[in-house]
């Protein structure tokens, strides 16, 4: 059996499978979605971690697993989460909206967070930070639709949106003016808010450049 780069078993046909079920025509972005994750997390062990929009649990099992003590996973697909949990029964994996969930583990405080959703993330990543239990160093990851949005309507989310005159300047195609000019700015200020740091960050565009797969490394403001 054919293996992919990613590491032990995650051979093309498990990925394959994967997408089938998911209804992905081929594995490029799961590849750049597990790269991403790697890069990012390569040196975190034993993490509690919260995924948001889990699905059937791709990344659970390509980037997450090895890394994991304790795993929280939400999504509103109530067979996606089914499957979920049959697959990895270890995961506290429940039907719910992450931008309202309410049911916190707070004896357990995430070190990673991989909001891999569809729709607006800008909301529901805000109420987690106001919310939930998390510690540094802090790692996030999320999967950002919003260039497609504008490529389509020209529309940009309103929690990114600071001035009618950064959306002038972003061009259709432009994923470094959309990262540039809206989501590294967000993550500013979410980063002051709670006294956070900005130690790294990093971003990979999907295959049709229509989406922003990025990580960020967050530390407590020296």
């Amino acid at each position: 059996m054919a293996r992919s780069r990613f590491g032990p078993g995650e051979s093309q046909v498990q990925l394959c499978a994967l997408n089938r079920r998911a209804g992905q025509k081929d594995n490029s972005d799961l590849f750049r979605k597990a790269e991403l994750r790697r890069r990012i997390c390569g040196d975190v062990e034993n993490a509690s971690i919260f995924l948001a929009g889990s699905g059937f649990g791709q990344m659970f099992r390509h980037a997450w697993r090895d890394k994991a003590r304790y795993t929280l996973a939400l999504d509103t697909n109530k067979r996606k989460v089914e499957e979920l949990r049959f697959q990895f029964p270890n995961v506290d994996a429940r039907v719910a909206n992450f931008s309202t969930f309410t049911d916190w583990p707070f004896r357990r405080r995430f070190q990673i967070a991989d909001f891999d959703a569809f729709g607006n993330l800008y909301p529901g990543i805000a109420h987690f930070f106001e919310k939930a239990p998390w510690r540094t160093p802090f790692y996030v990851v999320a999967s950002d639709g919003g260039p497609l949005a504008f490529k389509r309507m020209g529309h940009v989310q309103q929690q990114l949106r600071r001035n009618t005159s950064s959306i002038r300047f972003l061009g259709a195609r432009d994923l470094d003016s959309y990262m540039d000019r809206l989501v590294w700015p967000w993550w500013k200020r979410i980063a002051v808010k709670h006294d956070l740091d900005i130690e790294c960050r990093a971003w990979l565009a999907n295959k049709e450049k229509t989406v922003a797969y990025y990580a960020l490394k967050l530390e407590t403001q020296s």
